[in-house]
Order: structure tokens, then sequence, then C-alpha cells
């Protein structure tokens, strides 16, 4: 990764850019659909997950990620609720019926809990809001990796206190 290259528009002051886990690169990538018609935003974070060895996939409005879900298989999904076509909250209850288990992490510029709560009524497997901690984002995607893959994490000695 080039951490050094010149930035798209948008204010990254609180996008941090440090991942915090570690790909098992045995395995073919991971592939990973965003749906977020933020395209300065959708394009870094192609760049910066395709960095950490995953597949990424971008679209930009609910009625092309329906689509897209309909024909191929995904390990996880970013959504974004403001959608046009059809929005977040409607693609991801379309998602949970014709894949529930697909990990859903809601990435959105909605940050009132309510917003928050519905998404995860709706099948959200969990939610972040805009703007974000790119080390926070990297560890909530490599949690939800290693749950749908089955896999126990190695846990910090903090948590033996718990």
């Amino acid at each position: 990764m080039n951490h050094n290259a010149a930035l798209p528009e948008f204010e990254y002051s609180s996008y941090e850019k440090q991942p915090v886990y570690t790909i098992d690169t045995s395995r073919s990538p991971r592939q990973i659909l965003i749906v977020d018609n933020d395209l300065p935003l959708t394009g870094f974070l192609r760049s910066e997950l395709q960095g950490l060895s995953h597949a990424v996939d971008l679209l930009h409005d609910g009625e092309a990620a329906i689509e897209v879900l309909r024909k191929r298989q995904y390990d996880l999904l970013i959504l974004e609720l403001n959608l046009p076509k059809i929005d977040g909250l409607n693609l991801l209850q379309a998602v949970r019926v014709s894949n529930p288990k697909l990990p859903v992490l809601v990435l959105t510029a909605r940050s009132r809990t309510e917003d928050r709560v519905s998404a995860l009524h709706s099948g959200a497997d969990d939610c972040l809001t805009k703007p974000f901690s790119l080390l926070e984002l990297t560890a909530r995607i490599g949690a939800l990796m290693r749950r749908n893959a089955g896999v126990i994490p190695n846990v910090s000695s903090t948590a033996d206190t718990l």
C-alpha cells in the first residue's frame, strides 16, 4: 500500500490508515461488495482493502446491488443506507431473504441511534457511522470474516481479566 499517494478530495482526518488484522494468504482473496454512492470513499476503501488482499467490487445503487447479489457470492457486504433507487434498509431486507448467512456491515452517514438500531433489526451484523476510523473498520471486517469462517480469534491477555 502506498500511504503517501494523493488522497481523494474528501476529508480523511478520521480515516486512520493502520490495518489491525492479517490475512491468511494461503486462502483465496475474500470477496467483498461495497454498496455506497460516495465515489471518493468507495475508491479509497477499495484501495485499502485490496492492499489487505481482498477482492473488492463497488456498486453505487441498491438496484444494481440486488442484481449482482443474485448472480455472485460474496464473503462480506459493506452497505450504506442512503442509496439511490433502492435504499439500504430495503436492500438489506432483500439480502436477508436470499442470503441469510452473508455478513453485512452497515457503514452509513446516518448517525441517529434509531437508524443503526433499524439496520441491526433488519439483519445487519454490525454498524459503523461516518466519519469512521479505518483501524476500527478493518477490525470489524476481520471479526465478521472470522465469525463467518468459524475461526476462534486469538484473544489478548486483557480479555483474561474479564
